[in-house]
């Protein structure tokens, strides 16, 4: 069998997720029916910066995968941040610092519009 002919294709999915706030944690909520856990795979750099995968067969050669990245805020900590997967659904659980366990969590940052360039100047 030639390599073309074992050559896996993809199809990409956007999955449903929600954003928790909770008074000791935020909790992210990810919708990924018909996966198994060994399927998942959950990555944090250094930056705060968390990627969800996952990536299973749907028949053949044909594969269904999707790769999600949060920014895990500054008032959590990420050591402590852990994950289950229950019946389709993804449960990761960012606790926060001591300080931070009040009702009113900060706000997420805002994303900033973009500005006009001065007059005269053109974009690259």
């Amino acid at each position: 069998m030639s390599k073309a002919n074992t050559a896996r294709t993809y199809e990409d999915f956007k999955p449903l997720f929600d954003w928790k706030r909770e008074d000791g944690s935020d909790i992210v909520v990810i919708n990924l029916p018909g996966f198994k856990k060994e399927q998942l795979k959950l990555q944090l750099d250094a930056f705060g910066k968390m990627k969800i995968s996952a990536e299973r067969p749907i028949n053949g050669n044909k594969w269904i995968r999707s790769c999600k990245d949060f920014h895990v805020p500054e008032y959590c900590i990420q050591n402590d941040i852990h994950a289950r997967f229950n019946n389709g659904i993804l449960y990761v659980t960012m606790p926060k610092k001591a300080t931070q366990t009040s009702t009113q969590p900060p706000a997420l940052p805002a994303i900033a519009a973009p500005q006009p360039l001065p007059a005269g100047v053109t974009p690259r």
